[in-house]
């Protein structure tokens, strides 16, 4: 993990890419956004162009952290990896990634168990010919706790 004083290297796509290099060309400065006499722009400037930007389009105010929460999130909830969000953050390790974003992991487990009963009931479904076969059998696709500990256990 970088500390917030250190530079370190972010990974971003080619349209991004193209955006800033164009941008570039539009200035006349070693700063891709410079200030209006050349210089970095400071943090609090820029944090009022974002607060401007969000209440024209009748958006919310949030901070750059916010964003930075939002981009973990989506990504975690869209299949990519811990391992890779970690260290796209600057988390010192996915543990970390893991302990922050708990709540999107939750999420995911609520949707496999999801997911999971959809592919049993259609297993139960299928059973022998069908649900009158199953249910002729005895079987409803539903245990008891102490059918399930006997299973489990």
């Amino acid at each position: 993990m970088c500390p917030a004083n250190e530079l370190g290297s972010v990974t971003i796509g080619q349209d991004a890419v193209q955006i800033l290099k164009e941008q570039r060309r539009k200035t006349n400065s070693e700063y891709v956004f410079p200030s209006p006499t050349g210089g970095p722009i400071s943090p609090d400037s820029v944090l009022n162009m974002l607060h401007r930007v969000l209440k024209r389009a009748g958006l919310p105010k949030i901070r750059f952290h916010d964003m930075r929460h939002t981009f973990a999130t989506v990504a975690l909830q869209n299949g990519v990896d811990v391992k890779t969000v970690s260290g796209m953050l600057g988390h010192y390790s996915a543990g970390f990634t893991l302990d922050t974003y708990t709540h999107v992991t939750t999420q995911a487990q609520r949707q496999a168990a999801n997911t999971m009963a959809n592919i049993l009931s259609g297993a139960v479904e299928n059973y022998k010919g069908g649900p009158i076969e199953a249910q002729r059998s005895g079987f409803d696709g539903k245990r008891t706790n102490s059918e399930i500990s006997e299973f489990s256990g």
